[in-house]
């Protein structure tokens, strides 16, 4: 959330729970502003950043050159790695971990290639 302040400017507002709170939309704006940039090929790609992530943040960082996509991808999984260090392992979530680090690494290589 820091990155995207000093990024875009983008201020979002925090919460604990799992209830959404309303963005400012100035703010929203300047984080979807990006997209209208986008090629259709692009937006393929981003979309399936933002959906295998959970987060428009994380998919707008995963673009930027110098990115860290694997780190990106963990920040996402910060709940499935709690629950995993809570109650153990689950191999069926395990696979499906891995399915989606390979479906958001592949989906930023289809960004990358349609630029």
């Amino acid at each position: 959330l820091d990155w995207a302040k000093s990024r875009w400017g983008a201020e979002l507002v925090v919460t604990r729970g799992v209830m959404p709170v309303s963005q400012d939309e100035t703010h929203v704006r300047k984080l979807t502003g990006p997209l209208y940039r986008m090629t259709p090929f692009q937006l393929t790609g981003f979309n399936d950043l933002v959906v295998i992530s959970g987060s428009l943040v994380l998919a707008l960082a995963a673009i930027e050159p110098g990115a860290d996509p694997e780190a990106l991808f963990k920040m996402s999984q910060l709940d499935e790695s709690w629950q995993e260090e809570f109650w153990g392992v689950d191999e069926e979530a395990t696979k499906a971990r891995d399915q989606k680090r390979r479906d958001f690494l592949d989906a930023l290589r289809f960004f990358s290639a349609s630029a």
